[in-house]
This record gives C-alpha cells, structure tokens and sequence, in this order.
C-alpha cells in the first residue's frame, strides 16, 4: 500500500548533499526521505510512535521534481549517454548496447518523467553570515548558502504494509511543515497535500518492462549495501547482498556511482557518523532476469529513510536509444509587481538574482566540462578565484586571466604549466577555460561573469583536492 504526496516549496530550502561543515554547501535536488520521515516524526510524535518511525514497517521514499507539465520524475539513469557537442536530443542507452563511433559522455544531472522530458531542479545561491552570542554578525563567519528554489514542485510516496500506519504518517504530514538547514529562520517552509492523480501517474512511471533475459535493475534512489557475510559496506552490489541466487553482476553494462554524508542528528545537535551509499540513478545489469516483483520490498539498510529502492526492467531501461527533450521551468505563480519606487526596487532585485542564478549555472557546467582535461593542483584554481573576486569587470579580467605575455595561465603557473597545457580533442585546459569565458562574456554583464569564474573555479578546486586525497599524498 503506498500514497503519493505533493510538496511545494513556500520557501527556498537547503538540502545539503555532503557532511562538510566549512566551504561551499551545494544543496540537492531533490528531498531526502529521512527529511520527511523527520518532519512527520515532529507532527505527530507520540502513541505507536515506535511503529510508526522505528520499526521500519513505514518507508518514506525520495521527492522528485516534477516537469513543467505536472508529471512525477525519476532521477535519469547513468546508463543513459549522449553524443558529445551535439544539439540531437537522442541519449543512449549503455546498459543494452554502446555504439560504435561515437563519442559520448554521461548524463550525471537532472530527472525524466513518463513523457521523456529531462528536468533540471533550479537552485537559490546567496551569502549568509553566522551570528554571535550577542546577535550580531561574527566577523570571518561569511559563507555561501545554496537551496532548491521557493515554488518548485515535488512528488513523494510512501509506503507501508499497514494502511493504520500509511494513514496516519500521511495525516502527520499534510498542511505546512519544514525541511532543510536554517528552517527555524527563513528557511524550509513547505506544503504537503494529498494527490491520487500524482499517485496514478507515479504508478505508470514505474510500470516495468520484460527484460529482454538479462535483468536490469535501476536504483531509484540512494542504497546502502552491506556484505552478508561480514558486515562490511558495499559500493559495488553483489548478488549475495541483494538476495538473489538467479542471476550474477554483469560490469561491463553496469553503471555505479556513489556519495558519502552524514545525518544531522537533531537531538544531540550533531552529525551522525558518514554513510557511504550507491547513488540514485544507479543501474546494475545481471546475466539472467528476474521477475519484476523480486526487489519490491527495497534493499540494504536504512529503508524507512527511503534508502534502497529499485525498479527491476524499468520501461526506460528497455530500449537501446530514446529521445530525452530538456523540459522549461515549472511554472511558479506570480503577483502584481507593485508601482513606484518600492517597485522599481523589486524589478532590479529581480533581476540581480536572476543574472546570479545565471553565473551559478554557468560556473557549474563550465566546471563539469574542464574536469575533463584534468586537474591542476588546488592553489592554482584558488588563484584564479582570487583575480575572479578582485576584478570583477570583465576585459580587465580577461587580460588579467589569458593575456601572452602577462596573464597568470601564461605567467603564473609555473611548474604546472603542462598540466594547463593538457590537450583533449585539439585543445588545452587553458584554451577551453579562454574559449568558454568569450562565450559567457556575450551573455552576462560586469561582474556576474567574474562569479561565474569564482563558481567554476572552487568547484574545480574542490576536485583536485578531492583528487590529491585519494592519491594519498601530504
């Protein structure tokens, strides 16, 4: 027994995807399950509350965008690629067949619904302040603050073996509740209702295919995997730790990616130790098939948080190729803007935020894109965050950045210019760093291309520390 929720954002909220407490906090897109498992524990708290929130006989599933048009979304499979530099809308299917000739990369982001639309959840970056003991804003405590945008739209199901117990977590939850960081301020505030129409339109997005007899099994959202036989995490499933005997791990048409974090416990006021799961959107392919049912109940642990759920041969999963079309914006209501000043105000803030949003996104494609050539050491790209923060007019920037004769990449890096230097496809990391910064110059204005810069760069930063520890090094 299962019921689908409509969750609507009153305010922005901020879903922090990883356990850092220092640097840059990127939100999710989507609404964990233990977010709303906790929201419905603070409404209705109380008589079977051990049923209800410790028993796992309750699970309370992810919330996913849903597309403009109103229809539930399911985080895009990672098997799905599609073809480099191309305006075709056409991905690939990698779990069934990889094509010849053709050079691919993987859709990482975003969500798809029944009519194959490809959603992007649209993020509110701003700075915040910490605050002392006596109100006032702590100096050196600025950092920045990302959340999903007030308005957006998400469907969320749970479900249950008891309809007692479905009954009242959906009753704990309906009407406003709050979600995310900083929800005690201005942050959180969201509204959840009861949608039969969601639920039948979620019921056909999940509708499974035959197999084609090697089964596919698509993680509809985080899991956590442990060995049966010593209790040891797993980030690579394994038959045994699913419960199946019919069929084996197929690699070769597998793809697996994975995240860590760390629950914020709100009684003790801390966070929890660090989980490591596989990542929703997973696909493992099994020599054999299964039946569709087999996986119904979930795997791995942590279910009630919505950990662990899986489709077995999801339609989307059965063909080799499909066209997946980007989807606009959800549709958000929008008031009278008032006249006069009070309004001349409010346009130009408007607009302000809407040229931030802008230089976020860009930063951020701009650092999934360079990731590719390689990453130069972490000061490097802490550097060109510095001139990006220091000069915000762009031609000045420009100069400051790829000038021949006096421009850091030509100049300042040192013993790391090879590494600039690193060719892909005809073109080095710093060419493709100029020719995508010419690109952004014609869309953005002084200085929201110079935050752009600030965003791509600590991004990449990030990464090349997070390369350097794996390596190992000092």
């Amino acid at each position: 027994m299962h019921q689908t929720l409509l969750v609507t954002l009153l305010d922005d909220v901020a879903m922090s995807a990883e356990s850092a407490t220092a640097g840059y906090q990127e939100s999710l897109d989507h609404l964990p399950g233990g977010a709303l498992l906790g929201a419905a524990a603070a409404g209705g708290y109380g008589d079977r509350a051990w049923d209800l929130f410790h028993s796992g006989e309750l699970r309370f599933g992810p919330g996913y965008p849903l597309s403009p048009s109103g229809l539930p979304t399911l985080p895009v499979p990672l098997a799905f690629h599609r073809p480099k530099l191309s305006s075709d809308h056409q991905v690939f299917n990698l779990s069934r067949d990889r094509p010849q000739g053709v050079q691919l990369e993987q859709l990482r982001r975003g969500f798809m619904d029944r009519d194959c639309n490809l959603v992007q959840v649209e993020h509110q970056a701003s700075l915040r302040t910490a605050l002392g003991a006596d109100g006032r804003a702590r100096d050196a405590f600025l950092f920045p603050l990302d959340a999903l945008r007030a308005g957006t739209r998400f469907a969320a199901r749970i479900w249950s073996g008891h309809q007692d117990l479905l009954d009242r977590a959906v009753q704990a939850l309906l009407g406003e509740i709050r979600l995310g960081r900083s929800r005690n301020t201005e942050f959180g505030r969201a509204r959840v209702e009861l949608s039969p129409e969601l639920d039948a339109e979620m019921d056909r997005l999940m509708e499974t295919g035959k197999g084609n007899g090697n089964a596919r099994i698509y993680f509809m959202s985080d899991a956590a995997l442990r060995d049966p036989s010593t209790g040891a995490l797993l980030l690579w499933p394994e038959a045994a730790a699913l419960g199946l005997e019919a069929a084996s791990p197929d690699p070769q048409y597998s793809f697996i990616r994975t995240r860590c974090y760390s629950h914020f416990n709100g009684f003790r006021q801390r966070p929890e130790l660090e989980r490591q799961v596989i990542r929703a959107g997973s696909v493992l392919a099994l020599v054999g098939d299964l039946p569709a049912d087999v996986l119904a109940g979930g795997i791995g642990e942590d279910r009630a948080r919505g950990l662990g759920q899986v489709l077995v041969n999801p339609w989307f999963l059965e063909p080799r190729s499909l066209k997946l079309v980007p989807a606009g914006r959800q549709v958000v209501q929008q008031v009278a803007m008032p006249k006069g000043p009070v309004g001349a105000w409010l346009t130009r803030k408007l607009r302000e935020r809407g040229l931030d949003e802008r230089a976020y996104r860009l930063g951020r494609e701009w650092a999934q894109e360079l990731s590719r050539w390689g990453r130069p050491m972490r000061a490097q790209w802490g550097e060109v965050r510095t001139l990006a923060g220091r000069i915000p007019q762009t031609a000045e920037l420009r100069t400051a950045l790829f000038d021949s004769e006096k421009g850091y990449l030509a100049t300042g890096v040192g013993k790391l210019r090879a590494r600039w230097g690193a060719s892909r496809g005809g073109e080095t990391l710093a060419q493709a760093f100029e020719r995508m910064f010419e690109r952004g110059a014609s869309d953005l204005p002084d200085p929201w291309l110079a935050r752009a810069v600030q965003v791509a760069a600590s991004r990449m930063a990030r990464l090349a520390a997070r390369d350097r520890g794996n390596r190992g090094e000092a």
